[in-house]
């Protein structure tokens, strides 16, 4: 494993963003802190909503006197491909879990954990990926509180993908989910919930009056294919079917009989979402208004969700759905499947909720 770096952060940054009593609280609890050593634990330092969000967690953690590191796990691309099965089965495709994926994932897991050089005391392991360190760790390491991140829905998850995370939980102290429900499935461990949470002080959320240099050219709504003069539909989100891009162009299509002048602005990565990409680029390519956009900056991803009209988030599972906090932020109208709970959470209170179906596209009425 290797440390990923982050910038420096501190929490005077966010005095515009958070209240005298917030700021009290942050700071008597991260108080009681200061004599642990931390450490996150994940796969990736940039790319995906896990990493967004540790580099402005842990880099404020130390700012607050809590010494805490983030460490990211070495794997192939075999890994990878293993892990990828796993997140979907425990989202709920109903795909087999072999033995030789279990067995790549314990080789590649277990030669992590025995990595570790530096004891703490307490380590956050996120997602599936990390799951397979913990009986390793907890031995070499008694002393050390395990706590998992888990970021997606595990409420249809495919039962063999299911026990065989049940099957790391007994030296696990503690459990986080988007959302309560979403750990239902999950026993013999503390269970906590963390809602959503996005940065404002970030490129991609902050006001766009507040970017410069190549940020300010990315924000430039002219640069984009789309007529910035015409109402716009976006979804943000990796080309993945668990994000239903199809149902947004069939959601866009069905507007377009009432408003014809409608454009819409699909944003994803890749090359992961690369078959999903081309899959959509068949079924678009004969509409000059449907814009399939790819990796762009974060002020890029700024200017698009506060230029849109609505912004939709049609998943059919979501972990804990960043973007529709980013939208919300934004100031911006979401629009989401109300069968999704993090979309509910995520919009509650914020914005009115859309439920869309493949027919329809109405707000709520009254």
């Amino acid at each position: 494993m290797y440390h990923a770096s982050t910038e420096e952060q501190t929490l005077s940054a966010y005095d515009p963003y958070i209240t005298d009593q917030q700021r009290n609280e942050i700071q008597e609890t991260a108080a009681g802190l200061t004599d642990l050593r931390v450490a996150h634990v994940n796969t990736t330092a940039s790319g995906g909503g896990v990493a967004e969000m540790l580099h402005g967690v842990v880099p404020l953690a130390n700012d607050l006197n809590v010494d805490t590191d983030w460490l990211v796990m070495e794997a192939s691309e075999d890994f990878f491909d293993v892990t990828k099965a796993m997140h979907n089965g425990l989202q709920g495709e109903r795909s087999e879990l072999t033995e030789e994926m279990c067995e790549l994932y314990r080789s590649v897991t277990v030669r992590n954990a025995e990595s570790l050089e530096e004891s703490y005391d307490v380590l956050i392991l996120h997602d599936p990926q990390t799951l397979g360190m913990v009986p390793t760790v907890a031995e070499r390491f008694p002393e050390t509180a395990l706590v998992w991140r888990c970021h997606i829905d595990l409420t249809d998850a495919t039962p063999a993908y299911l026990e065989f995370a049940q099957s790391h939980m007994e030296p696990i102290d503690s459990a986080v989910f988007t959302l309560p429900e979403y750990g239902e499935s999950i026993s013999g461990v503390e269970k906590v919930s963390i809602y959503p949470a996005i940065d404002p002080l970030t490129e991609k959320n902050c006001p766009l009056e507040e970017l410069t240099g190549e940020a300010a050219e990315a924000a430039n709504v002219e640069s984009y294919p789309f007529d910035a003069t015409r109402p716009l539909m976006t979804q943000i989100s990796r080309f993945d079917p668990w994000k239903d891009p199809q149902g947004v162009i069939e959601t866009y299509q069905t507007v377009t009989e009432s408003v014809p002048e409608a454009q819409l602005a699909l944003v994803g990565a890749m090359p992961e979402g690369i078959r999903v990409f081309r899959e959509l680029e068949d079924v678009a390519e004969d509409d000059d208004d449907v814009h399939l956009l790819t990796n762009l900056p974060d002020a890029g991803i700024n200017v698009l969700q506060r230029e849109a009209d609505v912004v939709l988030q049609k998943s059919f599972r979501e972990g804990f759905a960043l973007t529709v906090s980013e939208h919300c932020g934004n100031g911006r109208r979401s629009s989401g499947r109300t069968s999704v709970a993090s979309l509910c959470r995520s919009t509650m209170e914020r914005t009115a909720i859309w439920s869309i179906r493949a027919t329809s596209l109405r707000p709520p009425t009254g």
